[in-house]
């Protein structure tokens, strides 16, 4: 288990090996405090979740780089996002903290200094989320025994009751929004594609004669940029099915305002340029909203 030594100084050493066999040690003022550390040690290397507490000693920013580092299996705008989330929310209260003495009590103020600072129920729930995700890791990698987060319940998010557009309100939006606009609205209506299916639908994913469309890209912006990516899923490929209606549209759209080739975009801007949402919405979307009558209408785009 380990041995403990009466060092020069006078302090007593408790010496003992790690997973890899390295010997290691730490000082206390008695032997008994030396005796109860290894007592405790080999306690947790029973109950397998004894960890380094060396390990414990790295700051949450510098885990924080290292999890960023080595966590390779997000998407853009997902690593976009979880650096905003650190930036703004988590480095600001944990960056200096070590790993080992961030305990649920610390999560719990930090999450109710939140609350108090008007921040919404929606942001801090993705923070805290972030957070039990790095501190997961860093259990798996043996830099904590327990996440600080086990026990600790994140701010309920209200759940607004969907609303749905009837037949009725999807044709008043379709004829007060502007005409260019008018196919992308029925599409989004009658097929549920998301925005970034629609600004990314090119030509040759429309099959006008056997009345389908393929969704197998989509267009996303990070940092102001538009780029193209696959969808997030799997299910996110897929072949949809269009209305004698729609095909209809989709035909005028192609023909009079979608860009030319087989990997011209369906949906464009008057300029035939990529569309971006926040543009659209502002411009176009919430105009319309307004005077079709349906203010405060979830968004379809």
């Amino acid at each position: 288990m380990g041995s403990i030594r009466n060092a020069p100084s006078g302090r007593w050493q408790a010496r003992y090996r790690d997973r890899q066999g390295r010997l290691r040690s730490k000082t206390f003022a008695t032997k008994g405090e030396a005796r109860r550390f290894l007592e405790r040690t080999g306690t947790s290397r029973q109950r397998g979740d004894w960890v380094d507490p060396r390990l414990g000693r790295i700051s949450f920013s510098a885990w924080a780089t290292e999890w960023e580092r080595t966590t390779v299996d997000l998407r853009p705008t997902t690593v976009d996002l979880y650096q905003y989330i650190l930036r703004s929310f988590l480095l600001p209260t944990f960056g200096p903290v070590p790993m080992g003495r961030i305990a649920p009590l610390e999560v719990r103020a930090w999450l109710a200094d939140l609350a108090a600072s008007d921040v919404s129920a929606a942001s801090a729930h993705r923070a805290f989320r972030l957070l039990r995700r790095i501190m997961n890791v860093a259990i798996q990698s043996e830099v904590i025994a327990r996440s600080p987060c086990t026990g600790v319940r994140p701010p309920q998010v209200p759940r607004n009751e969907m609303r749905f557009c009837t037949p009725e309100e999807v044709a008043d939006l379709a004829e007060v929004v502007d005409p260019d606009y008018r196919c992308l609205v029925l599409t989004a209506a009658y097929t549920g594609l998301r925005w970034g299916e629609l600004a990314g639908l090119k030509r040759k994913r429309v099959d006008l004669l056997h009345r389908a469309l393929t969704v197998t890209e989509q267009l996303t912006e990070l940092n102001g940029d538009l780029r193209f990516a696959a969808p997030k899923t799997d299910a996110g490929r897929r072949r949809v099915k269009l209305s004698p209606f729609l095909v209809a549209q989709l035909q005028g759209q192609l023909d009079e305002r979608a860009q030319p080739g087989s990997d011209g975009l369906v949906f464009v801007t008057k300029e035939a340029e990529m569309l971006r949402r926040s543009n659209f919405r502002r411009t176009y979307w919430l105009p319309a909203v307004s005077r079709a009558g349906l203010d405060g209408l979830r968004s379809m785009i």
